[in-house]
């Protein structure tokens, strides 16, 4: 690492930070427009700073949240595409070449993502569906999302997904 290079721990602290801010905007009652568009720049930056020092779990986890973001601001192109993006990470089943935007390759790894991944990556889905006002597939993926939730094992991680999904409304 170069002379003036940002350490891998400074790119996890700044994800980190950038991701829980991104939280306190969404679990606000009802989000401004300004609001959201700086929750925007933060999601998207705990995406970058992943892909610096994290692993394609965290990428996916920070593609859901861009998907959330996005969602919220009524963009549901842009929700579905981060969304489908997480949904894609997820159902790797073997390793994963992770690739920077200059083409380079960044790492290579085993997917290993929590049982609750896949159901965030059905809520984002159906949340964007729900932007989109296509009430069919957004009923659709709440549906696979609380079935995936019987496959949760830790009971407070069950909670926190029933909590979010219990906030999706399909049109």
């Amino acid at each position: 690492m170069g002379e003036g290079t940002p350490s891998k721990e400074f790119h996890k602290r700044i994800a980190i930070e950038t991701n829980e801010a991104v939280w306190t905007v969404l679990d606000g009652a009802a989000p401004e427009l300004e609001d959201l568009d700086r929750a925007l720049g933060w999601a998207f930056t705990s995406r970058y700073h992943w892909e610096e020092a994290g692993t394609v779990v965290n990428i996916a986890r920070a593609e859901y949240m861009i998907s959330r973001v996005y969602s919220a601001m009524g963009q549901g192109d842009l929700a579905l595409n981060h969304a489908e993006r997480c949904l894609d990470l997820i159902q790797s089943k073997s390793e994963i070449a992770i690739v920077r935007a200059d083409k380079s390759l960044m790492c290579r790894e085993p997917v290993a993502f929590a049982d609750f991944d896949i159901v965030f990556a059905y809520e984002a889905l159906a949340r964007a569906y729900s932007a989109l006002g296509r009430a069919e597939e957004c009923q659709a993926y709440v549906a696979l999302a609380r079935k995936a939730l019987d496959d949760v094992s830790d009971p407070n991680n069950r909670e926190v997904c029933r909590t979010e999904l219990d906030k999706v409304r399909c049109p």
